[in-house]
């Protein structure tokens, strides 16, 4: 006998124990036995179908599709409301020859045709998402222009209350100005840090509204809201919206809230880091080195992204030292570049044997592009695998994520080296002379040197694309231009 999977989702756990849910087994399961079919029920309650990771039981539905011949849901949007999960879910029915019935008919996927209407039908759902989410923000926005409350828990020293025409607005909480005034009377009048007040208002048994004590930081990011002089923003698709609510305290007595806030402030501006070469350092174990800054010692830092424990494997970089001081490795790998880029004639001469080497040869390089294309297309074939798979492998939604974050990275860099490889061939089919072009290259970057600075450096490394392998003992330079550095030593660099 033929089996059929039924697939079942409402958007809303208030629409659980409604008629939904059951209207939909009970339609599905009479179709199901008017076509011939023995069917399993999958269900997923009160979830939305714009992510396919956060539906479980669909998720084992794809997983087990080589057991059914048929996928029965009322209609498609109940499979997906975005048009990139509709993709991967028809592309999954399309691999396991299942045949997707709605209650308007079958679709065999296999078939171009058909399978056309089924993606058009599920972009049509996708606009019609759309249109239902720009109406409820349209509405959110005439709401919050109005001076109305439109969602949510209402800031502290409000509480929610209603108008004569029963629309939702906020009215002052006299517990909640009791205690607003308390503490900006403590940092105003008694000049005490953020972090003194809350340790006072602690010691008094105040709380915050979860029942945890007041921290120095929770307590200055409501002392700094503007909502205290009754102002409060929606923010809309247009930009900003001001709402007015009555005010707790004087706008006066605010600026002089801020400017006692300003005269105690621990923070320090925050600084900010270059990393000319943050993500072009492949480690020999396969991770990449990326710029981390630490504020225990006030310096920059290469680290092996795989520093930290694998989310699957638990293992960690093996090769010694993880982190490696930035203005030290940058010095290292900068001189050859440099000293490339510095002189035209030696330029010349490396590019004149770049141009012999065998990466030049149109049938190679042609090859290359054939197997990158290839990995690149494997690549899409196992994300898939891991949306289809998941959860009969076990993986959890952290591993999915951190898998899908891998394959990512793998498919941007293989898209830029596809792309790098694109242009090369362009070059050898029009007959441009590469000694002309790298030394045009090398005009242009040589007459910025002079800056010195990370952000010029950061410039020429991207322009330059510029690769390094790192081994236990030496860094490897490889760019669009050749760099003549063989392999550079690190005997320096083994410490942090």
């Amino acid at each position: 006998m033929r089996r059929a999977a039924i697939y079942r989702r409402v958007s809303t756990p208030g629409q659980v124990d409604g008629f939904s849910l059951d209207g939909q087994l009970e339609t599905l399961t009479g179709l199901a036995e008017s076509l011939g079919y023995g069917w399993e029920d999958f269900c997923d309650p009160g979830v939305s179908g714009e992510k396919l990771e956060e539906r479980p039981e669909l998720m084992r539905l794809l997983g087990q599709l080589d057991r059914f011949d048929a996928l029965l849901v009322t209609d498609e949007s109940r499979l997906a409301r975005s048009e990139k999960v509709a993709f991967v879910i028809r592309d999954a029915l399309r691999e396991a020859d299942v045949r997707l019935v709605t209650l308007e008919g079958e679709t065999d996927l296999s078939d171009p045709g058909e399978s056309t209407m089924s993606a058009m039908r599920a972009l049509f759902a996708v606009m019609e998402q759309h249109t239902r989410t720009k109406r409820m923000s349209e509405g959110l926005e005439r709401a919050a222009e109005r001076g109305l409350w439109t969602g949510g828990t209402a800031p502290l020293g409000y509480r929610l209350a209603k108008t004569p025409t029963d629309h939702t607005t906020l009215e002052l909480d006299p517990d909640g100005v009791e205690f607003l005034e308390l503490v900006i009377g403590l940092v105003v009048d008694e000049a005490m840090t953020a972090y003194q007040a809350a340790k006072r208002i602690n010691a008094l048994g105040h709380r915050t509204r979860t029942g945890r004590p007041w921290s120095h930081r929770s307590l200055r990011m409501h002392l700094g809201r503007r909502h205290l002089v009754g102002e409060i923003p929606y923010e809309s698709t247009e930009g900003p919206i001001l709402r007015r609510f009555p005010p707790i305290i004087s706008q006066e007595r605010f600026t002089e809230l801020q400017d006692a806030l300003g005269r105690t402030t621990r923070t320090a501006p925050r600084k900010i880091h270059m990393y000319p070469f943050s993500g072009r350092i492949v480690c020999q174990c396969g991770g990449h080195m990326v710029g981390s800054y630490r504020n225990d010692r006030d310096a920059r830092y290469y680290i092996c992204s795989s520093n930290t424990n694998s989310a699957l494997t638990g293992e960690r970089c093996p090769i010694q030292p993880r982190q490696i001081r930035a203005e030290e490795l940058e010095t290292l790998l900068w001189e050859p570049i440099r000293a490339a880029l510095d002189d035209p004639k030696r330029l010349l001469e490396a590019a004149t044997l770049h141009t012999e080497h065998p990466g030049h040869d149109p049938d190679q390089l042609g090859d290359t592009i054939t197997d990158r294309k290839g990995r690149l297309a494997r690549v899409k074939a196992e994300r898939l695998r891991i949306f289809r798979d998941a959860k009969t492998l076990g993986l959890t939604n952290p591993e999915i994520k951190t898998l899908l974050d891998q394959l990512a990275a793998e498919h941007s860099e293989l898209t830029a080296e596809l792309r790098r490889l694109e242009r090369q061939a362009q070059l050898l089919e029009a007959q441009i002379d590469p000694l002309e072009q790298a030394h045009k290259l090398a005009s242009v970057a040589a007459a910025r040197l002079d800056d010195g600075d990370l952000e010029t450096q950061s410039q020429l490394v991207a322009l330059l694309d510029i690769q390094v392998k790192r081994s236990n003992d030496s860094y490897e330079i490889t760019g669009a231009i050749p760099i003549e550095s063989g392999k550079i030593e690190t005997g320096a660099l083994q410490h942090p």
